[in-house]
């Protein structure tokens, strides 16, 4: 995104890394504690923003352990929250083993 101009896009939607600690092969899900997590992820965000046009939308999906952080951030940046999406899963898809995590 660094290349692209400021105020350029309408639109953004970010599936990025949950911290959950999976091995995907890589170290792309792998942080030392939430608040490097939030480090990086703050400047994901300061980029997004960046690009993003005043009018634009930003669709962030999250697990509900760590996107109160992101939405905390979001308003810092004085971002408009307008609403969290809920996926609901009909199957109670979940990787926890004694609690799903779906409404």
């Amino acid at each position: 995104m660094q290349g692209m101009e400021d105020q350029s896009v309408d639109l953004i939607i970010a599936d990025p890394p949950y911290n959950l600690k999976k091995n995907f092969g890589n170290q792309s899900d792998h942080w030392k504690d939430v608040e490097s997590w939030l480090d990086w992820s703050k400047k994901w965000i300061d980029e997004c923003t960046r690009v993003l046009k005043p009018s634009g939308s930003i669709f962030i999906y999250g697990i509900h352990h760590y996107i109160c952080y992101i939405q905390c951030y979001l308003y810092e940046k004085d971002l408009k929250y307008q609403r969290q999406i809920i996926w609901y899963y009909e199957n109670g898809f979940s990787g926890y083993k004694t609690l799903n995590a779906f409404y």
